[in-house]
């Protein structure tokens, strides 16, 4: 018996310094990819809640859109087209977006693209698809959302380019995410309580969930634009 405790406390201790190891490696490393102090300048403070906000929306729209699909009555197989049509028109999106940002300015283009995505949740998701239910006013949201969202997404890294410098650009954008990871967590956690039963009405406040925080976008890449 004291033989076997001798092992046990062996292992444990083996462990604890093998944790210990990792742990100060980590804290290391993150202290290495983030910085807190990029808050400070408001500029960058602005553009990652506007990010933050904006790609909120843009998950948790995607996430349970399919499922809003499948409520109205449509089959598994057209909630999954209709996914794959709005990764689809994606492509476009990110190469229009880009061309676009390079002619008229990057934070120009991004809160069109993101006006976009509010437009096309509060007329078309929230408006047609909700009054029609009809698998028509689907199919358009999935086309004109996907090609607005994937813009959104692929603007994101080049917005936080555009404040920063080339040498800090890594540690700034890691940084930046760090935060919207956080806000995934409390936001996507809050969409699915906004949701409850799944009910026809919990979704249309689930949709201007998602409208809203467009909204936040707009307002805060506006400030950042004044700042750059």
């Amino acid at each position: 018996d004291e033989t076997s405790s001798n092992e046990e406390q062996n292992i444990l201790a083996k462990s604890s310094k093998m944790f210990k190891k990792v742990g100060s490696k980590i804290w290391k490393y993150s202290k290495e990819a983030i910085s807190f102090k990029y808050f400070l300048e408001p500029k960058f403070l602005f553009c990652t809640i506007a990010a933050a906000f904006s790609e909120l929306s843009l998950v948790c729209s995607m996430t349970y859109f399919a499922s809003y699909a499948i409520l109205l009555g449509q089959s598994e197989n057209t909630a999954f087209i209709l996914l794959t049509i709005i990764n689809a028109l994606g492509i476009l999106g990110r190469y229009l977006s880009g061309v676009l940002a390079d002619k008229y300015g990057v934070y120009n283009v991004m809160i069109v693209m993101i006006f976009g995505v509010f437009l096309s949740n509060i007329v078309i998701w929230l408006g047609v698809c909700s009054t029609m239910k009809s698998a028509g006013g689907l199919y358009a949201y999935a086309v004109i959302f996907g090609f607005f969202s994937s813009a959104v997404l692929s603007l994101t890294p080049a917005c936080c380019g555009a404040i920063s410098p080339t040498k800090d650009f890594g540690k700034r954008f890691a940084t930046m995410y760090f935060f919207g990871g956080f806000n995934f967590i409390g936001g996507i956690t809050l969409g699915g309580v906004i949701l409850g039963k799944e009910t026809l009405k919990t979704y249309n406040n689930f949709i201007i969930y998602c409208g809203v925080f467009c909204l936040l976008y707009t307002s805060d890449a506006a400030d950042d634009m004044q700042c750059v």
